[in-house]
């Protein structure tokens, strides 16, 4: 595997760019991480695991000592750390599973975002699946309301936890407009 398309799944996974000059902790971590599965994974020596991100063999061979220490003493980044070693593992999967030597570069990375992509759109077509089973109970008036307001609107109203007097007013007002498209409330209608 090649040493660039580590650190791309690096800063995926970290949602950072591991070569920035930083000590904050994620970034830390993150580099640790990058040397980790660089110094398993390839036969690359230290100092060309380093140069990618700007550091030197020392600071490589620190990050990759560091490296379960830092596993254990911070848990809150344990998820990033899990999908990272994931991303890695199904990369070098790949890898195995195509023939490295006949390919160019880019098309090894093709192969690789052949592969997340059909991956990603399994994930969607479970997601789409829990949520046609979770939202098939649903009445109509309610599916109807959900869709006339935006995901930042469900998200303040859920944080706010508006009353529930004010929801069923605005259900009740959103109800009229459906069976009543001109927006004439037929209660108000005189004979």
């Amino acid at each position: 595997m090649y040493l660039d398309t580590l650190k791309r799944i690096a800063d995926q996974s970290f949602n950072i760019d591991i070569a920035k000059d930083t000590r904050e902790e994620l970034y830390i971590i993150a580099r640790a991480a990058y040397y980790n599965a660089a110094r398993k994974k390839t036969k690359y020596s230290l100092r060309i695991i380093g140069l990618l991100v700007g550091k030197d063999h020392a600071s490589v061979l620190h990050g990759i000592k560091k490296y379960k220490c830092y596993c254990r003493d911070y848990p809150e980044y344990i998820n990033l750390i899990n999908d990272f070693e994931q991303e890695t593992i199904n990369a070098f999967d790949i890898y195995d599973k195509i023939d490295v030597g006949s390919l160019t570069h880019d098309e090894i990375e093709i192969e690789v975002l052949k592969n997340k992509l059909k991956k990603e759109q399994n994930k969607n077509s479970v997601l789409r699946r829990d949520y046609r089973r979770a939202t098939e109970k649903f009445p109509p008036e309610f599916k109807y309301v959900l869709s006339k307001y935006s995901e930042q609107d469900l998200k303040n109203f859920i944080e706010t936890k508006m009353k529930p007097s004010i929801i069923m007013h605005k259900m009740q007002r959103d109800k009229m407009t459906i069976y009543n498209p001109r927006g004439k409330n037929p209660l108000n209608q005189t004979a």
